[in-house]
């Protein structure tokens, strides 16, 4: 815990310029659990860093999925800061070997939703005089016309913005999350949307609320859209990289510099969500035209 601790001290300035605050506090919490696992399992407030080997791995996953009711994924991502934590330790020369390096978590698939054509027309054509939804909208569009994280709209300040020889504004900043370099280049869309917020107080480009308060809003707005999807803030950059760029024909490798990944492994994922897509509406085409 005093490993913890002072990783999570050291941490803690860089939040919202190189971790993002959910990050920070999903490891707070793997804190949090470890130690009252240790309360309950060895009626001790902390160990020592040897004494932390497989069976104390295993007991900790069995108690975040029993005692915590946590899912597979939510467990991996505990087991995987502890991972990060003991790899520390080893760095600093407190340990030898990482037990974790050879306990293996295999994550369960996940679906993701993201908008189709229709979908994302009628967020566009959705008119409110409630301006907390009308915020929410536009940074929502923002989101689903640059493919920006929450957390980068809401750190997206002028200085990330250049303008090209050939007129291009272009994007250009490092993903809080990863620290990885996106490269975005403005559709009109988003333009229009800047446009609109210019005269914002201070630097920030986007108005932007708390993450809890932007996902109930957009739970409405989806409601009163009529598009029967779990919509949350992130489907903004599933829909980027499906139906805004994919469907239209932007390479893997382009996609996948605008987002800031490491690699286009990491995009082909909603490749395959186009091809879902599309194959789920040519099955109703065919089912029309069946012989």
């Amino acid at each position: 815990m005093e490993v913890f601790n002072d990783f999570q001290a050291m941490r803690k300035p860089l939040i919202g310029k190189k971790i993002a605050k959910d990050t920070y506090e999903d490891n707070d919490l793997t804190g949090r659990y470890i130690k009252e696992f240790m309360e309950k399992q060895y009626h001790r407030s902390d160990i020592y860093l040897h004494e932390v080997k497989i069976g104390f791995i295993q007991g900790f996953h069995t108690f975040l999925l029993t005692e915590k009711n946590n899912r597979q994924n939510s467990c991996s991502k505990h087991l995987k800061f502890l991972k990060q934590l003991m790899n520390i330790d080893v760095a600093n020369g407190y340990l030898q070997f990482n037990p974790l390096n050879i306990y293996k978590v295999e994550r369960e698939p996940v679906e993701i939703d993201f908008l189709d054509h229709n979908e994302l027309q009628k967020i566009i054509n959705f008119e409110t005089p409630i301006k907390r939804f009308e915020r929410t909208r536009d940074a929502f569009l923002f989101g689903c016309f640059t493919g920006l994280a929450y957390i980068d709209i809401k750190t997206l300040r002028k200085e990330h913005f250049e303008t090209d020889e050939e007129g291009r504004i272009w994007i250009k900043k490092k993903r809080v999350k990863t620290g990885v370099l996106s490269r975005i280049t403005l559709l009109p869309i988003a333009k229009l949307l800047l446009e609109k917020y210019k005269d914002l107080e201070g630097d920030m480009v986007m108005p932007i609320q708390d993450a809890t308060d932007v996902n109930e809003n957009l739970k409405d707005i989806a409601t009163l859209c009529g598009i029967n999807k779990r919509v949350t803030f992130h489907t903004s950059r599933f829909t980027f990289a499906s139906t805004v760029t994919l469907a239209n024909n932007i390479s893997l490798e382009v996609i996948s510099k605008m987002m800031g990944h490491t690699n286009t492994r990491m995009t082909s994922r909603y490749a395959k969500l186009v091809d879902k897509a599309i194959g789920e509406q040519m099955d109703k085409l065919s089912s029309q035209y069946d012989v």
